[in-house]
């Protein structure tokens, strides 16, 4: 779980996916196979394939994505809401 520790931020891309707002963690690794961190309200936490959930989604609109951001703020998330993750800056680490 990518819960906030101190006063980090969780950045998070909001998308429609499947008729349901995911919110992805790009920078949150959840396993040894590339896959990032994700939420929805139904089956909440788990693994996404981030690019392939790019490819084959589309970006979620606020008004979409407001109760998923609700839910996620109450158990305690510190939310960035980016539209994609950035590429890393050569020499910088995430």
């Amino acid at each position: 779980m990518s819960q906030t520790i101190n006063n980090e931020t969780d950045i998070v891309v909001f998308r429609m996916w499947k008729d349901n707002v995911i919110a992805l963690f790009p920078y949150e690794n959840c396993d040894f196979e590339g896959n990032v961190t994700s939420y929805m309200q139904i089956g909440q936490h788990g693994a996404a394939n981030y690019s392939m959930i790019i490819a084959h989604s589309r970006p979620s609109t606020p008004n979409e994505y407001e109760d998923l951001k609700r839910e996620l703020t109450t158990i305690g998330y510190n939310l960035s809401i980016r539209k994609r993750k950035q590429p890393l800056k050569r020499g910088l680490k995430q």
